[in-house]
């Protein structure tokens, strides 16, 4: 079901490769980092730092859709948000290039990697009602499966990946972080050549459909209390 709704759905097909190279690019670098951190004085403390902070979009995850509820014009969101991630990764490259490894360049990048990761939650949040539009619903379960299953997936393999690409580059964290923004690039390209189909879609969507208008302070006290309540 999953085949013939990727190769006869262009603009699902779309969406659903450019997804995959966000994604693999917003997770190959983290680990990436993990070893330059593993490399530094104090070691220990370094990935600890990393760890925790880099865990801290998971845990956001009403805010996100809340933001991702506000957002009107979704194409042009996400074609913007990738051109931002792919001037982040380039930032990172000319602070690998121009520091000697420490913790000031850590500091410096965590913050960047912090937004990859934040871009990336709410991405999918936001791209979520638009393939439910595309998509007819007796093909919904299996779109939303793949969705999941390319987090699931480059979860589980995308440390052994980046360590494995990272030893091709000789550790060279300024190449990596190129070839880490390619993938960024990609997925913006993949999405920009598909984007009119896309963007027309969008425009039906949003008429029938007007982004969230309760306001983001009130929806974060809600989600707060959900989580509250999980406890």
């Amino acid at each position: 079901m999953f085949q013939a709704l990727f190769l006869k759905n262009q603009q699902f097909r779309t969406i659903a490769v450019s997804r995959a190279f966000q994604a693999f690019g917003a997770t190959l670098f983290n680990y990436a980092f993990l070893v330059y951190a593993a490399e530094l004085p104090h070691a220990k403390l370094a990935v600890s730092v990393i760890s925790v902070v880099l865990a801290l979009p998971s845990m956001l995850q009403f805010f996100f859709g809340a933001v991702a509820g506000r957002v009107a014009k979704r194409i042009q969101w996400i074609l913007t948000t990738r051109l931002i991630e792919i001037a982040g990764y380039v930032v990172i490259a000319v602070v690998f290039a121009t520091t000697t490894p420490g913790w000031l360049p850590l500091l410096i990048i965590l913050p960047f990697l912090v937004l990859s990761d934040v871009i990336s939650n709410v991405a999918g949040l936001v791209l979520q009602p638009l393939i439910k539009h595309l998509v007819v619903d007796e093909h919904l379960e299996a779109a939303n499966g793949y969705m999941m299953a390319i987090n699931n997936t480059l979860a589980m393999v995308g440390g052994v990946i980046g360590v494995s690409l990272l030893a091709l580059v000789h550790h060279n964290f300024t190449i990596f972080a190129l070839l880490n923004g390619g993938f960024f690039l990609l997925s913006w390209v993949n999405l920009f050549i598909g984007r009119r189909q896309l963007l027309v879609t969008d425009r039906q969507f949003s008429d029938l459909v007007k982004p969230a208008d309760t306001h983001l302070r009130a929806m974060m006290v809600a989600g707060f209390a959900v989580v509250k309540q999980m406890r």
